[in-house]
């Protein structure tokens, strides 16, 4: 049946189907109160929790759309903030995991940044892919956010590196081509070659 319900200590609202007194079934969900006054779930309950298809609304337009059990995204979803990012992919406890696409928008000094691969609770983690509006292009491993392991940077020039990373720079075994031809191989650190071979 359909029905209408309000907590008389928060003043959360619900309005949709229930089952013996519980949300159950399609409805919406309106906080009204503490830190989270003002979002909003629009989407499937049972006995009681958010579970199932819905969408999350929060304040600042930031939604998830996706597969929900308690009370946070599970399975394949979407999240955005507009005008900021956007995230198409797997989800779990609502952190990225798995395979997805993430695009800066305008978010942390990246703009009009992509990066589809694998995440691991909200990092970049495994093989991925990660491109500059310039067209540098990264292609590799990632830990904990880092374009760490073997990798490959293309430059927009025709330069690349290919070769072992740390935390985003050239470190270990590499091999530098320049657009021109010229090859800097050895080991690296930092970023700089120190041990040509």
């Amino acid at each position: 049946c359909q029905g209408y319900q309000e907590d008389p200590e928060s003043g959360d609202e619900y309005v949709g189907e229930f089952i013996n007194d519980k949300p159950f079934g399609e409805g919406t969900r309106t906080i009204n109160s503490g830190k989270y006054s003002g979002h909003k779930y629009v989407g499937e309950f049972k006995e009681g929790e958010v579970e199932g298809l819905g969408i999350y609304f929060s304040t600042g337009k930031i939604f998830h759309v996706g597969q929900f059990k308690n009370h946070k995204i599970n399975g394949l979803g979407k999240m955005s903030s507009p005008g900021k990012y956007k995230y198409n992919g797997q989800l779990e406890d609502n952190q990225k995991n798995g395979l997805g696409i993430y695009i800066w928008e305008n978010l942390d000094g990246f703009v009009g940044v992509t990066y589809f691969g694998e995440w691991k609770d909200d990092d970049q983690h495994g093989q991925g892919t990660i491109i500059f509006p310039d067209g540098e292009k990264y292609v590799g491993q990632w830990i904990n956010g880092w374009a760490e392991g073997k990798g490959v940077v293309s430059h927009p020039d025709g330069g690349k590196y290919v070769g072992e990373f740390k935390e985003g720079r050239w470190h270990g075994q590499g091999t530098y081509i320049s657009a021109s031809g010229e090859i800097k191989k050895g080991i690296w650190e930092n970023g700089e070659l120190v041990e040509p071979n």
